[in-house]
């Protein structure tokens, strides 16, 4: 996962602290098998809803839903390969994968880097929150999610920032 929010090192670092301890909070729920992050993370798998925060209204489209527009979309070149996947599925796969994501800070001020060679038989699942070091061309191996809070209409910055995806196939 990538998350963009701002330029300046400072916030980036402030940003990784709070990822971490709201990351945290999640997977020791996970890892204690606690029913109620469970049956959150199912509900927000499997159903949309809506929300009131302050004088705003959301409305959250799950998972499912999200997966079967892109299936039923009529551009057969973004649903090649997708395969909608069952709550079920995924919950097999939580506790595993939440005990190795790592989150770091990406920046000239930091010590953290991404060490992809150290991980090379069993990946490497890390939260990179970061600026100008992320988007100077770094290409993210299996990137899949992707927060960034930044504006352009560069050209230059737009082709950069898709390198972070790098390439794959079957991939979209």
């Amino acid at each position: 996962m990538l998350i963009h929010i701002s330029r300046y090192q400072i916030w980036q670092n402030e940003i990784k602290l709070i990822i971490d301890k709201l990351f945290k909070f999640y997977r020791n729920d996970i890892l204690a098998d606690d029913p109620q992050i469970y049956n959150q993370l199912k509900r927000d798998f499997e159903e949309n809803y809506t929300y009131t925060t302050g004088d705003h209204t959301v409305e959250y489209r799950s998972y499912l839903q999200t997966t079967n527009e892109v299936i039923n979309s009529q551009f057969s070149i973004i649903k090649d390969g997708i395969e909608s996947i069952c709550w079920d599925n995924v919950k097999e796969h939580l506790y595993h994968v939440v005990s190795k994501i790592e989150v770091r800070a990406l920046n000239g001020s930091s010590e953290d880097s991404l060490a992809y060679e150290d991980h090379k038989d069993d990946g490497y699942y890390v939260i990179a929150i970061g600026g100008d070091k992320l988007s100077r061309g770094l290409t993210l191996e299996g990137l899949t999610i992707s927060y960034f809070l930044r504006a352009s209409k560069m050209y230059d910055t737009l082709m950069q920032m898709g390198r972070w995806f790098g390439y794959r196939p079957r991939y979209r």
